[in-house]
């Protein structure tokens, strides 16, 4: 609507800077959880080849969800892609959990 109010190049400019500081920040934050999630105990190309991973899993399903809401619609796409959204919850949340089971045990020095 913001564009139809204020036609021309300069609004245009200004729209685009906007949501491409916007997507930075979401970036930014996906990258951090991402590298939280693979971890930080791994060799470099190894911790390379796990968040190249998860950047291929982002970027198919971000293109999966498009050509899904381009044939069947939103609600289509959406429900399509909860599989998706669940399996990588569920990966955050054991990777929380198994860090804060390592953490416990370095605290109380179990072998193991």
């Amino acid at each position: 609507m913001g564009l139809t109010v204020f036609p021309g190049f300069w609004p245009m400019v200004a729209a685009v800077a906007a949501l491409g500081f916007g997507g930075a920040l979401c970036e930014v934050a996906q990258h951090s959880l991402a590298l939280h999630i693979i971890g930080s105990d791994a060799d470099p190309p190894t911790l390379d080849a796990r968040f190249s991973a998860l950047c291929l899993i982002e970027r198919v399903s971000a293109i999966l969800g498009a050509a899904l809401d381009k044939s069947y619609g939103y609600p289509v796409a959406i429900a399509s892609l909860r599989p998706t959204m669940l399996t990588g919850t569920l990966r955050a949340l054991l990777a929380e959990t198994a860090n804060a089971v390592l953490k416990a045990k370095k605290a109380m020095r179990l072998p193991g």
